[in-house]
């Protein structure tokens, strides 16, 4: 599994987590709908740490948090 993999399942995961779905989690964020479909598609090469950040914020969870898993771990 390589990064934007983990970070796709690690989104979509949180979002059943949150009871939040997607869409609201990409308007929560205020992340623009070309780079979420990237990030939830798995075909985002170059993310940056701060879109992790601003999805952390709608999600109402840490960076540390995002990480904390096995999924990013591994």
């Amino acid at each position: 599994m390589n990064i934007s993999e983990a970070i796709q399942t690690r989104v979509l995961d949180l979002c059943g987590e949150k009871n939040i779905t997607p869409t609201r989690l990409r308007k929560t964020s205020k992340i623009p709908y070309t780079t979420f479909y990237r990030i939830t598609h798995a075909d985002a090469p170059a993310l940056c740490i701060s879109t992790v950040d601003k999805l952390c914020d709608g999600l109402g969870i840490s960076l540390a948090d995002f990480f904390v898993h096995d999924v990013c771990r591994n």
